[in-house]
């Protein structure tokens, strides 16, 4: 007699929750590669020393602070716009320490956020107003239909378009190290980013994107420029101090 033949079954599906943990993961990594990317501005001999002097814990939490203020803008307009994600926020807000978690979050990103965080709540809350005015309109109810599916239907060509346009708008092109005022051996300044400092070298970078290199000797002084402006609601709030002494960097 023949042995009957085994059934092969399929490997179990990974949850869902596996993939969004490894995106994640991986989401810093990639926004840092592509700010330093898009900071060099195409410029070849930039890049590479961007790249070679990079102080990645600084610019990995310099970006990830940015996105993450761009993820609870993602997650609010998912709310909005899918019933699914609103289903799912209703429940966590149904337990007292989820709502009071949500709600302390909520107030620390709201005090810490810069500009940008600012005007994307804006541009949220104005999205949904306008929803609703054309709501309103005759021939209105259509349009909304696509941007809001009603439940029950899919909502996944204005989620991508809202999800891409939310990460263009978020994502830091900026430099990621903070503007100083160099003072040389020969009494002249130049305002820079310091990229590498060794016992021999300093390299900098200014902010037409040059690259200078002077003996380390000859550098005799470095200071911080100083914000025009406090950058967060929380300075503005609690009135923390500019420094006065320190150089204002235009």
């Amino acid at each position: 007699m023949t042995d009957a033949p085994k059934e092969i079954g399929l490997a179990p599906a990974r949850p869902w929750y596996f993939d969004v943990a490894i995106l994640l993961a991986a989401a810093p990594f990639i926004f840092s590669a592509v700010r330093v990317w898009l900071y060099a501005g195409g410029d070849t001999a930039v890049f590479l020393t961007l790249v070679r002097t990079l102080d990645l814990p600084t610019v990995l939490v310099g970006t990830l602070a940015v996105l993450a203020q761009g993820a609870l803008l993602l997650f609010f307009t998912m709310v909005f716009l899918d019933w699914r994600v609103r289903d799912i926020f209703r429940t966590w807000l149904q337990r007292p320490w989820s709502s009071s978690l949500t709600a302390v979050v909520l107030i620390v990103f709201v005090i810490t956020g810069n500009v940008m965080f600012w005007a994307g709540l804006a541009s949220l809350a104005a999205l949904i107003g306008l929803y609703f005015l054309v709501k309103h309109i005759p021939g209105g109810k259509r349009l909304t239909k696509w941007v809001v599916p009603p439940r029950g239907e899919r909502s996944d060509t204005s989620v991508v378009v809202v999800s891409v346009a939310i990460t263009l708008l978020m994502l830091p092109t900026n430099m990621w190290l903070p503007l100083e005022q160099v003072t040389l051996a020969n009494k002249s300044t130049e305002q820079s980013y310091v990229l590498q400092v060794s016992s021999e070298w300093t390299t900098t970078l200014t902010k037409d994107r040059k690259i200078r290199t002077y003996p380390t000797t000859d550098v005799v002084d470095r200071e911080t420029c100083r914000s025009a402006v406090n950058g967060t609601l929380g300075a503005v709030l609690f009135q923390v101090p500019i420094d006065a002494d320190a150089p204002k960097c235009s």
